[in-house]
């Protein structure tokens, strides 16, 4: 399989071997900011113990083992390791419903899953129906077929619904996600919204953003998103998305906060939310205004004190409320910083107001002592003057840094790319048209991937313009000096010199990441998308860690 088939989360950093001096500083640097986004701790099988693996593979692996073994011996490892994981509880912590067509018995399996987490003490619970289900009840000209199809569906979610609320499953959940259509789930299982309490165990609650269908059901959402909240006692990491919450749901105990359009039913103001909050290691405020009580007038913001701070992430931004915000901060170990212009990154009228968002809010960051790892600014017009000298004064502690790639063409312009030779991913946002023309058309379905991008290529001329083939070669300039090795130490070589030179050049082993959604949520090798159409004159070699899509820390 090729290097770059994978994810960068699903390969070994040692995969690629760099003897050259960056590399060498790059390993011994401490690890990076956990992604706040990330799904990392979920994959218990990249985390079994060292001795179970060794158990498992040293009889396959050894070197005098006669040829004609080899079928008996890879049987015999496949019955080991079946006899080994059964047995290992954390890796049947985690239930779901199984996708329709996974297995042949989609009901004996759901019962196999319950089964097994009997071992378990602490369960990882989704409650989640797929999507395409739901069309079953709107289609006009629905057949038959789709009738029993549905019948079938909605059989093997009430059985699965039934087995998650057992009293015995629920005093075991530690980790509750409410993913597609939940509460039309539990509508299926169950008419009772209370049989979710209590959790005493429940420590992590997570809500996708697709989990609406109606008032109803949002009614129902927030009535038992309360009462949940409002129970527990010992909640460390919540994730919400469009809820109504009185301030009293946020407990004292919270590691991480991450809300969404989350509206606060209170006449106090969040700050004062935020005052208790002092074990916060992670608080991302997103789709925030006025109405729900996320921006706060400027004589509300009191001394905020969050020694544990480590990531900070504001979207959309407001410039007097969130430079007054900041100020008042004291949370001396942040890390990651996460500024978003609006939404999706696209340049609209700040919120009724024609103010550039940048000078306070960049003048306000720059007055903490702050030595920020990770930095993302992202959809900020007219930033080039502030932005230069801002990522002067933290280059020398940035080690993951999200910014457009004009931006960035801009700064390296003035200053030189030498300024950020010490960063290990670089991710930069670049435009459909620059995307179009480095990569060509993908083989991509809706819902897959960035979806402006499949509707842009079914329109796009085949001709590339002037101003597309001088982004694309300063776009190819700009990732040979980004990947190889000793690039932005040869300036004099910058142009057609140096696109020859990169095949013999090496890797540094800085990740480089191209998107034009934040919310795109693949990340796929460049070189599988290479086609008879790409542009970029860049070696394979080259672009092992060359990626399309953003990377999960930006999520």
């Amino acid at each position: 399989m090729d290097d770059n088939s994978l994810a960068p989360y699903q390969q070994s950093d040692s995969s690629h071997e760099s003897t050259n001096e960056m590399q060498s500083t790059l390993l011994k640097r401490p690890a990076l900011l956990a992604s706040p986004g990330s799904d990392e701790g979920r994959d218990y099988m990249g985390r079994l113990p060292t001795e179970l693996l060794l158990k498992i593979f040293t009889f396959a692996l050894v070197e005098d083992a006669p040829v004609y073994a080899t079928r008996l011996r890879l049987t015999h490892v496949c019955r080991l390791w079946r006899n080994s994981i059964i047995p290992y509880a954390p890796f049947w912590g985690q239930i779901a419903l199984r996708p329709s067509g996974s297995v042949p018995n989609r009901r004996m399996m759901t019962e196999l899953d319950f089964e097994r987490a009997k071992i378990c003490p602490d369960l990882d619970v989704t409650i989640s129906m797929e999507w395409k289900q739901f069309h079953y009840w709107m289609d006009v000209g629905e057949t038959q077929a789709d009738v029993i199809a549905w019948r079938i569906e909605a059989e093997h979610h009430r059985d699965y619904m039934t087995r998650a609320l057992d009293l015995d499953v629920r005093a075991r959940i530690r980790i509750l996600r409410f993913g597609h259509r939940p509460f039309d789930l539990i509508h299926v299982g169950a008419t009772q919204y209370d049989y979710f309490i209590p959790l005493e165990r429940l420590q992590e609650l997570y809500m996708d953003s697709d989990w609406s269908y109606s008032i109803s059901s949002q009614t129902n959402t927030n009535q038992l998103m309360r009462k949940i909240l409002l129970a527990g006692n010992s909640m460390q990491v919540l994730r919400l998305f469009s809820l109504l919450l009185p301030d009293a749901a946020f407990p004292t105990t919270l590691r991480k906060l991450h809300l969404t359009m989350v509206t606060i039913e209170s006449d106090v103001y969040f700050p004062s939310v935020l005052v208790r909050l002092t074990n916060l290691e992670e608080l991302v405020l997103s789709g925030r205004s006025h109405e729900n009580g996320l921006v706060w007038p400027v004589s509300a913001v009191l001394r905020i004190t969050l020694p544990r701070l480590r990531l900070l992430s504001l979207q959309p931004l407001h410039e007097i409320e969130d430079a007054h915000l900041i100020r008042q901060l004291e949370c001396p170990d942040l890390k990651a910083l996460h500024l978003r212009y609006d939404a999706n990154g696209v340049v609209l009228p700040l919120l009724g107001t024609d103010r550039d968002p940048m000078p306070n809010i960049m003048r306000a960051v720059a007055s903490q002592a702050w030595k920020l790892e990770e930095l993302l600014v992202d959809g900020f017009p007219r930033s080039e003057n502030l932005m230069a000298p801002f990522l002067l004064h933290q280059a020398s502690s940035l080690r993951r840094l999200a910014i457009g790639e004009d931006l960035y063409a801009t700064v390296r312009h003035v200053h030189g790319a030498m300024m950020l030779s010490d960063i290990e991913e670089v991710a930069l946002r670049i435009s459909l048209e620059l995307m179009y023309f480095a990569i060509g058309p993908r083989a991509l379905k809706p819902g897959e991937t960035d979806y402006l991008y499949y509707l842009y290529c079914a329109w796009r001329p085949q001709i590339p313009s002037p101003e597309d083939l001088n982004n694309g070669q300063r776009l190819e300039i700009e990732l040979q000096e980004l990947l190889c090795a000793d690039a932005m130490q040869d300036r004099d070589k910058i142009g057609p010199m140096m696109v020859q030179d990169t095949a013999m050049r090496l890797p540094c082993g800085r990740r480089v990441y191209l998107y034009t959604n934040v919310e795109d949520k693949s990340v796929t090798g460049f070189n599988r998308l290479r086609n008879e159409r790409t542009r970029l004159a860049i070696p394979s070699a080259l672009c092992r860690e060359l990626y399309v899509g953003p990377p999960m820390w930006m999520k």
